[in-house]
Order: C-alpha cells, then sequence, then structure tokens
C-alpha cells in the first residue's frame, strides 16, 4: 500500500508540468518508503520506475540518431544485460540488482541528452523546492539519529539522511550563482544539507560536500575575509569557543567522529574485495579482461577467493576478521567498489566507456555560456568527488539522481533563461 505513494510525482507532474519539482517529490516518495522497508529491494526499483514515468510524460520525442556515443554505450550494457539474464536466468535477479545499482547511472543522463523539449520552472519554485528538500534532509538525519544506530541502517550501514544534500548539491551550485536568489535561503539550505552530511557518517558524502564547500571557500576567500573583517568580534568569539572545546574534548570529539565514520569497522571487507579485483585482473584470459566475466554472478562462480594468497601483514590490517571478510568477499555479486564492479562485470571495454561518458560530462560542463568560471569548476568538482566516492561506496540513489541534478545545473546555463523561468 505504501508504494501508492509513488504516485504523487507523477499526479504533481501531470497538474503543474514541473518536471524539476516532480522529481524532488519523487526522491522524498522513495526515502519514506525505503524508512519503511528498510531495503533497496522494492524502494528502489519503483524510484526508477516512477522517473522513468516522469521522463516519458515529459520527453516524449528522443532519438539516438545523432548521438554516436549515446548508441554505442546504451548498446553494449543493453547487449551484457541481455546476455547475462539468457546465460544466468536461474538468477536474473541478480543480475538486475547489479545492473540497477551499479550500472544504470549514466542512462538517465543519456536519456535527457536527447531530449527535444524544454523544462519551464521559476527560480522561486526552485529556491523552495531545495530550501524544502533541505529542511526535510536534516529532519531525516536527525529522527534517524535519535532513532538508534540499528534502525538508521537501510543496506548494510547506510544512513538515509544526507543522501538528499549530496543528490542535490548542483542545483544549490546553480542558485548560489544565480544574481535575483535569496542568499540569505541558500546559505540556510548549505548548513542544513552540510549537518545532514556530517550525520550520516559516510565518508563518500563528506568528500563531495566538503570538498565542493572547501573549492568555493577557496575561490571566494577574499570576499569572506572583507566579510569576516567587518565581524571581527563575533568570528573572535566563536575562535575562541571553538579552541576551548577542542581543547577540553579533543580526543573525545575524535573518538566520537572516529566512531560516527565507522573507520574501525568497514575498511576490512574493503581491503579484501580491492585485493581480490587485484589479483582476478591479473590472472585472467584477455577475453574476460576485455568484455568481463557477467553481470551478477558471485565472486565464488568467477573464482574463489581461496584460489588466490592472501597475507595478514601490519600496513595492510583487516580490520574485520581475516576469515569474515574472506567468506564475504567470496558470496559476493558486487563490490562497495564501484569501479571494481563494473571492471569484473562489464571488462575494460564497459569500463572505458563509463570514462568515455565523463569525460563527455567534463566537456559539457566546460563549454556551458557565458563565463561562470566559478560555476563550471564547483560543477566540476562536485563531480570529480562523486566518481572518487563511487570507488568507495554508492550513493542512497545509486548516482541515478546525482546526474539527474547534475544535468539540469547543467541545462540551466546552457540557455538564455528570463528572472521568472528557467528553460532546461
Amino acid at each position: 500500500m505504501v508504494l501508492l505513494l509513488f504516485l504523487i510525482p507523477i499526479i504533481a507532474y501531470l497538474l503543474k508540468r514541473e518536471f524539476i519539482i516532480s522529481n524532488m517529490l519523487n526522491s522524498l516518495v522513495f526515502i519514506i518508503v525505503l524508512m519503511v522497508y528498510q531495503e533497496y529491494d522494492i524502494p528502489f526499483p519503483a524510484f526508477i520506475l516512477t522517473m522513468a514515468a516522469l521522463f516519458l510524460l515529459h520527453y516524449r520525442k528522443y532519438s539516438l540518431g545523432n548521438k554516436p556515443f549515446n548508441v554505442v554505450f546504451t548498446g553494449y550494457l543493453a547487449v551484457m544485460l541481455a546476455v547475462n539474464i539468457v546465460t544466468n536466468i536461474s538468477n536474473y535477479h541478480d543480475v538486475f540488482a547489479v545492473f540497477m545499482i551499479h550500472l544504470l547511472f549514466p542512462f538517465a543522463y543519456l536519456y535527457l541528452d536527447g531530449y527535444n523539449k524544454p523544462v519551464r520552472t521559476s527560480k522561486h519554485l526552485l529556491l523552495c523546492g531545495v530550501a524544502g528538500i533541505s529542511v526535510l534532509d536534516l529532519s531525516f538525519s536527525l529522527t534517524l539519529l535519535f532513532w538508534g544506530s540499528s534502525q538508521q541502517a537501510t543496506m548494510n550501514h547506510h544512513p538515509i539522511g544526507g543522501g538528499l544534500a549530496v543528490a542535490f548539491l548542483p542545483l544549490l551550485i546553480y542558485l548560489w550563482s544565480e544574481k535575483y536568489c535569496d542568499k540569505g535561503v541558500v546559505a540556510l539550505s548549505t548548513l542544513a544539507f552540510g549537518t545532514s552530511v556530517i550525520l550520516s557518517g559516510i565518508r563518500g558524502y563528506i568528500l563531495i560536500f566538503t570538498g565542493t564547500f572547501v573549492v568555493a571557500v577557496a575561490m571566494n576567500l577574499r570576499r569572506i575575509m572583507n566579510f569576516i573583517a567587518k565581524r571581527k568580534l563575533v568570528f573572535l568569539v566563536l575562535i575562541l569557543a571553538i579552541g576551548i572545546i577542542s581543547v577540553l574534548g579533543g580526543s573525545k570529539i575524535a573518538a566520537a567522529a572516529r566512531e560516527q565514520t565507522r573507520m574501525d569497522v568497514s575498511l576490512g571487507r574493503r581491503t579484501a574485495e580491492n585485493d581480490y579485483t587485484l589479483k582476478l585482473l591479473e590472472n585472467r584470459s584477455i577475453r574476460e579482461n576485455l568484455f568481463g566475466q557477467g553481470i551478477g554472478r558471485k565472486v565464488r562462480d568467477i573464482r574463489s577467493v581461496y584460489d588466490f594468497d592472501f597475507y595478514m601483514t601490519e600496513d595492510r590490517n583487516y580490520f574485520y576478521d581475516f576469515e569474515y571478510s574472506l567468506a564475504a568477499v567470496n558470496e559476493c555479486i558486487s563490490f562497495h567498489n564501484n569501479w571494481s564492479t563494473i571492471a569484473i562485470s562489464t571488462g575494460f571495454c564497459g569500463l572505458m566507456l563509463y570514462l568515455c561518458f565523463f569525460i563527455k560530462l567534463i566537456k559539457k560542463i566546460l563549454f556551458l555560456n557565458g563565463d561562470g568560471r566559478q560555476y563550471k569548476i564547483l560543477l566540476i568538482t562536485y563531480l570529480f568527488t562523486l566518481v572518487i566516492s563511487l570507488a568507495y561506496r554508492e550513493t542512497l540513489f545509486r548516482g541515478v539522481l546525482e546526474i539527474v541534478s547534475l544535468y539540469i545545473a547543467i541545462a540551466l546555463k546552457t540557455q538564455a533563461v528570463s528572472e521568472e523561468y528557467d528553460h532546461v
């Protein structure tokens, strides 16, 4: 019954024809349903199907004809998916699971890249949407924090809070770049998003958000210093307070931060996964290196971890129990490292297509209209940190919503816009 909530964004689009706002509603519905189910098995496919419905409603005419890369990319992965379903029909659900979680995210952009109809939304409505999302994301984070860490997990200790902050960061960057947006509202939204990210404890989220934020601060350092100079007393009190807190509780803060980011309990399995990937790539055939060994196959069916030698050393300590790490990896159908999964599943051909996809995105950003140098740098920083984070863990929306938001942020600057409406 709770899945009927996914009708809300579709109804909202049919009533108002607001593509961006409808996708925001879809993300909120996904989180609510995810909090009910506590697993991705049903909510994520429902989220993807709803997004696909919104795409089809808005972008009805679409052609791959003048997009050679789109044809090659979608064709290669479509063939890989079909072949793996046929050859692994008894475990087709594993094939679909890996495809949706690790391989799907570029398709949303490639579909949008072939559109021929603009999105029409007011800057005020977009600002209200992002502000509302930031408040709700913070609410989710605080609710889950007080609810308890055991209930916070939706899938292997992956908190829900902070996911919206990362997904809609490109739209926040866009609002910062616009002259006619209320910067006070944007600043409060940034603060809410940043708090959600910290509370999530997800290192990838922290990298994406703080990496982009630090670059933004570095590019506006003179303006920030002038702002601080006019409010010296306030900032002196703030610095003094931070110093006292650090002296009195520095060790406790460091310990809490380490516990919140789970540094001592999550590196072991990842280390074992990465070691296995390297050993497998060194010991498989040329054909397997080129085209991979199949989507959704368990490690033990590809090549058991026990076929290779793994050694415990002081500089490569498995934080998990050593035997547990290897046993867990042996039963995997995918890894935390998204790029390892792609390399093993689709080979270097597939990996190169994803590399070309990101190069295509960077070129799109670099050739944006106008002289928005800072805007381009921030979007590239976001993309770069997203790519790095996917080497450690998938995001809450598995990169799909992140890429859609990035596309919208690019498209908003691609065409001339009025004060009242933005055309995507």
